[in-house]
């Protein structure tokens, strides 16, 4: 469908940043949120995660670097494959939170959260809004003004951007860290027992090493091998006492049983013994 407003001529301004829309037009209408992303995010250096800003031509006409109609023109580009051994990290430093940033607890962007479609719309809408020349009269003077509509949409978009950039290249960082980590720490445990050992017999090792010996927390390696043996020999006896204690306790089970076993043999001997001479004494009374 034909948008009438696209043929309209746009009002000569300047758009290469969007705070200069808010230079102009945020006083004109109370803002009733307490926190307000009132500037764009900072420019993002393209060798942290690869990001590549895609240029696009908005509405207006105007040339824009971080804005795109369609789709999120910032993204992460991490490796396709992943290496045997890990690369080393970007020289280029990640940008820090700007001082005095306090986080917001996130309760307070509940019923706050733009759908998809809205997100990817939302350069057409700031193109719109800036371009507009009848707005006022459609929408009435109780409107909040075009142009500080459009910059908040377009600083809204350009944080989005910037959030998924960094998301993905968050993901990307997590993984390289644990692929690194775990090339570390597979090759450090190849030599830690060669390092105990060479303590072991020159204790000068750990001297000539020191972050080697704290790593491995070889504060002493002969003192670890002595709670080693100490540990062994108390668990040693503690296997030799519950032998010990059951050895004893199914010698006297064999003893009772044994002693059981005896005084059953004697009454029934006694008894035999006493039957015959019952029956002998019959006989001769016979």
């Amino acid at each position: 469908m034909h948008n009438p407003r696209s043929s309209r001529a746009a009002p000569k301004q300047s758009r290469k940043h969007p705070q200069t829309l808010v230079a102009t037009s945020v006083t004109t209408a109370p803002d009733p949120v307490e926190h307000v992303a009132t500037a764009s995010p900072p420019p993002v250096s393209p060798a942290i995660g690869n990001l590549t800003p895609v240029v696009s031509t908005t509405a207006s006409g105007t040339t824009s670097t971080r804005s795109s109609t369609s789709t999120v023109s910032t993204t992460a580009t991490p490796p396709t494959s992943t290496p045997s051994v890990v690369d080393a990290p970007p020289e280029n430093s990640v940008p820090t939170p700007p001082p005095g940033f306090v986080d917001i607890d996130g309760k307070e962007f509940l019923g706050f959260h733009a759908k998809a479609a809205q997100v990817a719309v939302s350069p057409v809408v700031a193109a719109e809004l800036a371009s507009s020349s009848d707005y006022e009269s459609l929408f009435g003077a109780t409107a909040p003004a075009a142009q500080t509509v459009a910059s908040a949409v377009e600083i809204a978009y350009e944080w989005r951007l910037v959030r998924t950039a960094t998301e993905a290249w968050s993901r990307y960082v997590g993984t390289e860290d644990g692929l690194a980590w775990k090339n570390a720490l597979t090759l450090l445990a190849q030599l830690e027992p060669l390092f105990d050992a060479a303590v072991v017999r020159n204790p000068s090792v750990a001297a000539e090493y020191p972050g080697l010996a704290r790593f491995f927390d070889t504060r002493s390696v002969v003192a670890k091998k002595a709670a080693a043996t100490k540990k062994k020999a108390a668990k040693t006896k503690a296997q030799t006492a519950v032998t010990t204690a059951v050895n004893a306790a199914v010698g006297a089970a064999l003893t009772h049983a044994a002693e059981e076993g005896g005084a059953g043999q004697a009454a029934a001997t006694t008894a035999a013994t006493s039957g015959a001479a019952n029956g002998k004494a019959t006989t001769a009374t016979g």
